[in-house]
């Protein structure tokens, strides 16, 4: 009896131990939850659109992880140390948005910081926040031109293991539903009111993430809720096959892709842009991490 009491006891200091472990990752895939993408090769684009879809051309990408719910106004405050100013819908649970560009990058680095990772960016040639701000708002500096663009040479190292934006081709991919895709128009769907709060169903405000259908993969709200700032910077699209691409040469402005509920159901395909110093209320993001 005194044996068995004694294994007894080894064996409840080892669940414990385990459950401890255990409990310590859950918090972390709780804090932000991330869906594993297998890479492919897909057709991005739409030929017949809006131009700025086309031409349709062939891409491959690599495994990547993307974030199964937009980042939401806790997360941001929680990294960030501060909230934005809400005006269409404010909540824990609601995603944040009036972030710039900049923004969503920096919350990336201090968030790789947070977990122990590599940071993906660069900010402004240097690798200090403080440093862009001036007056508590991004310092453009002399270099600007018509659209408030500061030419700051922002890097973005996508070999680190830390958190960034995901590309267009990334996106796209995701919100096509990956190798599981079953060709829907929309992110899950080819009814978007059934994945996506868009201005026919949102009532003019932002809603809890996660509360419409998720798509293939799995990944929520990306036909609705916010729009999402990118990591590339936008240009014309070229009709050739491509790997791994990460946008156009630098320009004016920044990809941003899905729908919000501000607009009407927008496909798979549709893109836009956003100068990086502006804040929208429509405007949020999601992250990515590279999968190995």
């Amino acid at each position: 009896m005194k044996g068995r009491g004694t294994r007894l006891i080894i064996l409840g200091l080892v669940l414990l131990l385990v459950n401890t472990s255990g409990g310590s990752a859950e918090t972390r895939k709780d804090f932000m939850e991330l869906v594993f993408v297998e890479g492919g090769t897909f057709i991005m684009g739409a030929n017949g659109g809006y131009k700025e879809e086309s031409p349709e051309h062939e891409v491959t990408l690599i495994d990547y992880y993307i974030g199964k719910y937009e980042v939401t106004q806790k997360q941001y405050r929680d990294v960030m140390g501060l909230d934005k100013d809400y005006d269409a819908g404010e909540g824990d649970s609601y995603p944040v948005y009036n972030v710039s560009w900049y923004e969503a990058v920096e919350f990336c680095n201090r968030l790789s910081d947070r977990e122990g990772l590599q940071r993906c960016y660069i900010i402004a040639g240097e690798n200090n926040w403080d440093d862009y701000l001036r007056n508590g708002q991004p310092y453009l500096g002399s270099n600007n031109d018509f659209w408030g663009e500061k030419r700051d040479f922002t890097i973005c190292d996508f070999t680190a293991d830390g958190y960034r934006l995901p590309t267009e081709a990334e996106w796209e991919y995701a919100a096509k539903g990956g190798n599981k895709s079953h060709g829907y128009e929309y992110s899950g769907s080819n009814i978007v009111f059934f994945v996506g709060w868009n201005y026919w169903n949102a009532n003019r405000h932002t809603h809890k993430v996660g509360r419409l259908m998720a798509n293939e993969l799995g990944i929520c709200d990306m036909s609705g809720n916010v729009n999402e700032w990118c990591n590339d910077w936008y240009g014309k699209y070229s009709a050739f096959p491509q790997v791994n691409p990460v946008g156009g040469e630098e320009c004016h402005s920044r990809s941003v892709r899905g729908g919000s509920w501000k607009c009407s159901g927008l496909s798979n395909s549709f893109r836009f842009n956003g100068v990086p110093v502006h804040y929208l209320n429509y405007l949020g993001f999601r992250v990515c991490r590279k999968a190995n």
